[in-house]
Order: structure tokens, then sequence, then C-alpha cells
């Protein structure tokens, strides 16, 4: 899909700059990439099924490829089917990923619309390089910290459920072997109690 996205928005950078050499046109045109990026980004938010596989955020995919890369030791198919199941059993995580996808593309969209208003307020080519490139600098540093501060508070919440969960587990198998030794010590009691006849 980034691919063709790619190949089709260089078409139209090139029919651009023969149609004309203008230096705003030119401007614009260098926002086209970041204008499609953030369409492709919101196009995956729609609830789209191709046979049996399910659509999923841009961000969903970044995220489990990086997991993946990062990983040594996993099997690679064990990863996926584990991001598969987060994704299936629960709905934080879910909308994490729906909230992190929706906010990175609109504001790679919103990038192009302010360069196309910046070109229509200001004849100076520079002022609008200027004030486009603060912009996307600004928005790219906070989404950048956003990402990876949510991702290690989204992380720091799954093992602290994995933690309770283990707790969990752990407690069930020593209340079930103190109930099993609390059973044989009353079938010893009431074995003394009964005692030979």
């Amino acid at each position: 899909m980034t691919g063709a996205l790619t190949l089709v928005m260089f078409a139209v950078s090139g029919l651009l700059a023969i149609v004309q050499a203008d230096p705003k046109l030119y401007l614009l045109r260098e926002s086209t990439m970041t204008l499609a990026m953030g369409i492709m980004l919101l196009g995956t938010l729609l609830p789209l099924q191709v046979q049996e596989h399910q659509l999923r955020p841009f961000m969903f995919y970044v995220a489990r490829q990086v997991a993946m890369s990062s990983s040594m030791m996993d099997d690679q198919d064990i990863i996926r089917a584990n991001w598969d199941l987060f994704w299936q059993a629960w709905p934080s995580f879910r909308t994490y990923f729906r909230a992190l996808t929706a906010t990175w593309g609109a504001g790679l969209v919103s990038e192009f619309v302010l360069r196309v208003i910046l070109l229509d307020i200001f004849d100076d080519v520079d002022t609008v390089l200027y004030y486009s490139n603060i912009y996307m600098f600004a928005f790219l540093g906070i989404m950048g910290s956003l990402t990876v501060a949510s991702t290690l508070l989204f992380r720091h919440l799954y093992n602290r459920e994995q933690a309770r969960a283990i707790a969990k587990e752990q407690q069930d198998e020593l209340d079930r072997i103190i109930e099993a030794a609390a059973l044989e010590r009353q079938q010893e009691l009431d074995q003394n109690r009964t005692g030979p006849k």
C-alpha cells in the first residue's frame, strides 16, 4: 500500500514540476507527501476486511514490527499471535492504536493545510517555508514524544497486568495446595477417629 502510494505521489510531483516551475507550487508539491501519508494513516482506521484479514491502524503494524524486530528470543509467529490476541482481548489496546494513528494522520494532513494557508497569506516563499518547518518540527517532536511516552505507559500497564495475573495464578495454586493439605488432614483425622474396630 505504501509503495503504490509513493509511486502515485512521485508521478503527481513530476507532473506538477513539468506543468509549472512556480516556487509556491514546488512547496505545495513537497507537502503532498505528508498529505498522502496522513490520508494513508487515516485510511487504515476504516473497518475494512479482506477475506480473513481485518485492517488495523497503521501504528499497530509499526509497533508490532518494532516488537518483532527488537525481540531476539521469541519466535516471530508467537509475537504476531500475541499482538493479535491483545487486539482481540483489550479494548484499551485497540483504542490506543486508533487514537495514535488518527493523531498522526490528522497532524500530517494539517501540515499540508497549513502550507496552503501560508501560501495564500504570504508572498515570500522563505517565510512560508520557515513557518511550515517550525510547525512540522514541533509536530514531530510533540508526536514523537507522545508516542514514546504513551507506548512506555502502555507497556507499564501491560507489565502490571501480567504481574497481577501471575500473582493471582500463584495465589490460586497456593490456595489449591492448602485446600488439598486441609482435605488430606481432615481425612487423616476422620480415619483416626473411626480407627480400627
